[in-house]
């Protein structure tokens, strides 16, 4: 049960992601630079929301367990928040617009979001034993994520066109409202069926000293290895969910090849993700991981010959699709690897701080993702009112969609041949910690 609260979480995490700026730029008319601009320093500003929920985390000690509480605490908030930024009141000027979407949005994204987040990856190591367990549970967790991913890609276009189309307020308003209903089914039914493993949360530790803490976890290269592949993964996510919205449309010309790619990519990823524990197994976590991305790139590659061919882009999205899910799988399983890397060394558990490398990572990689969205746009000079965008729009588009992701795989392949935190030599305890 703990992977369906990843679905929940999708529900409003990948609905933002691939359709928020199209209701911000087609629905209330706001430019695609300053959209993207917001977005990237609100995901910057999920830095210091990280480490403070992470503190959170680590003082928390409750009879719902130690991470499993923020998620009680921020699920109504997150949902209640997320109505809201698809309800930009049209009666509003447009600064008046302009403070109304950078209010919700950081309350959803870098607040309740953040909360909710954080404290359900820092459940992995607390529900799981093991690494091949956290391993399992990361992928279930990514597979239902997926699922409900396909879902909302498949439905959403649709839904909309149905509704008056996404230049339609009432649209987005009804379409939020009932993911939001979604999300909350699923989210409450992960916190009432997943409970915290009482051997780990149980553990007589030594007290937190959070500053001796964050040092030493600052102090880590795999800190920054970790926030760097979940930077790059999750920015290829955010370009390869969102930018096909606007390149079905404008290059491929028809926006309703859209939930065909969506659906290519989702269903392809879900049943790869249930392979790769296997693979893992087999051949070693990180040498998959690795050969995932030379294996992602060959699939932007192939999308290159000719971005025009609707053929070649579904051919393009699977070998993509498969590639990114040989890596993304491990990907949350990063952070358990430091607590257990840096457990000998602080005489303690750091699940709350450490899972902020890929939480972080994870945001700020969706935020840069949302601003290239936006400043290609803008850059290639889109306009919402035109019928037809320009053909520097579209080329704007395909280094967006093809390569843009291809250098994101490559530096995640370097990252990933630098992890090498199982063979290192364990780190010597810090005297008198407590």
């Amino acid at each position: 049960m703990y992977g369906i609260g990843n679905a929940g979480a999708q529900f409003i995490w990948t609905f933002t992601g691939s359709f928020l700026t199209q209701y911000y730029t087609d629905s209330v008319f706001v430019s695609a630079a300053f959209i993207g601009t917001m977005m990237l320093v609100m995901r910057l500003a999920d830095g210091a929301t990280d480490i403070i929920q992470g503190i959170l985390i680590e003082k928390t000690h409750t009879r719902f367990g130690k991470a499993r509480p923020w998620l009680i605490l921020s699920i109504i908030p997150l949902l209640l928040t997320t109505v809201l930024v698809f309800n930009v009141p049209s009666s509003l000027s447009g600064t008046g617009k302009s403070i109304y979407i950078c209010v919700t949005y950081f309350l959803m994204a870098t607040v309740f979001y953040t909360m909710f987040s954080l404290g359900y990856w820092a459940m992995l190591p607390l529900v799981a034993n093991d690494e091949k367990e956290r391993a399992g549970l990361s992928a279930a967790a990514n597979i239902c994520g997926f699922v409900s991913g396909t879902l909302i890609s498949v439905i959403t276009v649709p839904i909309l066109n149905a509704l008056g189309g996404s230049g339609s307020q009432t649209a987005w308003r009804v379409v939020a409202v009932v993911f939001a209903l979604f999300a909350l089914v699923l989210s409450v039914a992960c916190v009432v069926f997943t409970k915290e493993n009482k051997k780990q949360t149980e553990i007589k530790q030594k007290p937190i000293k959070i500053k001796t803490s964050v040092r030493e976890l600052l102090h880590t290269k795999y800190f920054y290895i970790a926030v760097g592949f979940a930077v790059c993964t999750s920015m290829i996510g955010a370009i390869v969910l969102g930018a096909p919205l606007y390149f079905c449309r404008d290059v491929l010309g028809n926006s309703n090849y859209y939930p065909y790619l969506a659906l290519v990519y989702s269903v392809t990823t879900v049943i790869a993700l249930a392979v790769a524990p296997k693979l893992y197994e087999k051949a070693g976590k990180r040498r998959v991981m690795y050969m995932g991305c030379v294996v992602a790139i060959l699939g932007r590659i192939t999308g290159i010959f000719n971005p025009y061919s609707l053929a070649l882009t579904l051919v393009g999205t699977f070998i993509t699709a498969v590639g990114m899910s040989m890596y993304t799988a491990g990907a949350w399983t990063l952070a358990s690897e430091i607590v257990d890397y840096l457990e000998p060394r602080l005489n303690t558990r750091i699940e709350g701080l450490a899972t902020t490398a890929t939480s972080f990572g994870n945001k700020v990689g969706t935020g840069f993702g949302a601003a290239a969205l936006g400043w290609s746009l803008a850059y290639g000079g889109y306009n919402a009112k035109l019928p037809v965008q320009s053909v520097s729009v579209q080329k704007a588009e395909i280094f967006l969609l093809y390569f843009l992701p291809m250098i994101l795989c490559a530096i995640s392949f370097f990252l990933i041949r630098a992890w090498k935190i199982s063979t290192e030599k364990r780190l010597r305890p810090i005297k008198a910690i407590g």
